[in-house]
């Protein structure tokens, strides 16, 4: 089809399987032509060329679609043990640290469970803040639309949780009533996947207070949590529970290298640049990465935005930090990643997983050793101001 724009400028023309993920999003904007099972596109702006040809280092989770399938890598034996288990219906603890990829396992997990034929559910547990609003969100995604309260927004669901339970009902009302209708309908136990769950509270609640009631339900269940907090996940009576525990560990250097291979393997021209820098600096990103795929991202995404020169200074930087000790080197590179922080900033120790006593005595040492320097919050709020500790490499002195 030789098909001219208005303004007589050929259009573009690709290639896309109808399967791809930006299938959907282009059609609406494309004229196209069927053969051997691929759509033939004459895209109508050359804006959609390059969002086809990009680079692919964004932080986002992957989900099981096709064209994320294609950038999953290195998790091989993490699904074959997830696969296994499913097959002998066991209840799996899956854990890892923050970045380190236990949604993007779960995800493609859940789409070979769906090829073979099995059901599965998957659960943001992170939303929920008791066992009422958990045990909605699980009603919720096994019912789907047929939910009385149901809405694609997390947050509406939630405000909407409590009017799925009765009046003094604790949450395990409704899983059983829902228990009892799954049970009629499928015979094969379907999967719960309960992601992000990093609250051990709520672990103990269902699988530890309600054990035997939990294990009496046609359900088998995925619960990703943070390796950081294992113990409290596997506290007694919720340590039965579990049939196996899977743990995360970080890539080795040649799974990083297929990461960011797999993620630099869509550049488009226009990207040649970026590429090169990331190519040229492969070493360096993979060491700032550590084999955790959020920060090895997030090194790839710096190489292209900083100079070289600034790069380097900020890797010695790190170095230096990581003498006075690990957590040390963990705080140096989450200001020099975010920008400056404050002791008591409750995103910083979430991240890092610290108290803030502990963060005021990593930040004291930092400085001490001038490694950063801090300087009172600007503010017009009554009170003492915050100390911001900031390293000459943070975004916001950039």
């Amino acid at each position: 089809m030789d098909t001219n724009q208005p303004s007589g400028r050929p259009f573009a023309r690709l290639t896309i399987p109808e399967h791809h993920l930006l299938f959907p999003l282009l059609s609406g904007y494309l004229r196209s032509g069927w053969c051997g099972g691929c759509c033939h596109l004459v895209v109508l702006t050359e804006l959609t060329v390059r969002y086809v040809s990009m680079l692919q280092l964004s932080q986002r989770p992957l989900s099981g679609s096709d064209a994320d399938r294609e950038l999953f890598v290195d998790r091989t034996v993490e699904l074959c043990h997830l696969e296994r288990s499913a097959q002998l219906d066991f209840n799996v603890l899956v854990l890892g640290e923050r970045g380190m990829g236990s949604t993007s396992l779960v995800r493609q997990h859940q789409r070979r469970l769906e090829e073979s034929g099995r059901s599965s559910y998957y659960v943001n547990a992170g939303w929920p803040d008791d066992m009422i609003e958990l045990a909605a969100e699980i009603r919720i995604a096994v019912d789907g639309p047929r939910s009385p309260r149901y809405s694609s927004n997390p947050v509406d669901r939630l405000r909407a949780s409590r009017f799925l339970v009765r009046e003094g009902d604790d949450g395990l009302r409704g899983l059983k009533a829902l228990s009892a209708r799954v049970s009629e309908e499928q015979d094969q136990r379907p999967i719960v996947i309960l992601d992000e769950m990093h609250e051990p509270g709520l672990v103990h609640e269902l699988f530890g207070r309600y054990r035997d009631d939990v294990w009496q339900m046609p359900f088998r269940w995925v619960v990703c949590g943070r390796q950081s907090r294992r113990s409290q996940y596997l506290e007694p009576p919720a340590d039965a529970f579990f049939d196996s525990v899977l743990t995360l560990s970080p890539l080795d250097e040649a799974a990083s290298k297929d990461l960011l291979a797999a993620r630099l393997a869509g550049a488009g021209v226009e990207d040649e640049e970026a590429r090169i820098r990331i190519i040229s600096s492969h070493d360096l990103i993979i060491r700032q990465g550590g084999g955790n795929p959020r920060q090895l991202l997030a090194a790839a995404r710096d190489t292209v935005l900083r100079g070289s020169e600034e790069i380097l200074a900020a890797d010695q930087l790190v170095a230096s930090a990581a003498e006075l000790g690990s957590t040390e080197r963990l705080v140096a590179r989450f200001l020099i990643r975010y920008g400056p922080t404050s002791a008591s900033d409750q995103e910083f120790l979430e991240a890092l997983d610290i108290t803030r006593a502990r963060a005021t005595q990593v930040l004291r040492r930092l400085e001490g050793a001038r490694l950063v320097h801090a300087s009172n919050e600007k503010t017009n709020q009554p009170g003492r101001p915050r100390k911001l500790y900031a390293t000459r490499f943070s975004h916001e002195e950039a």
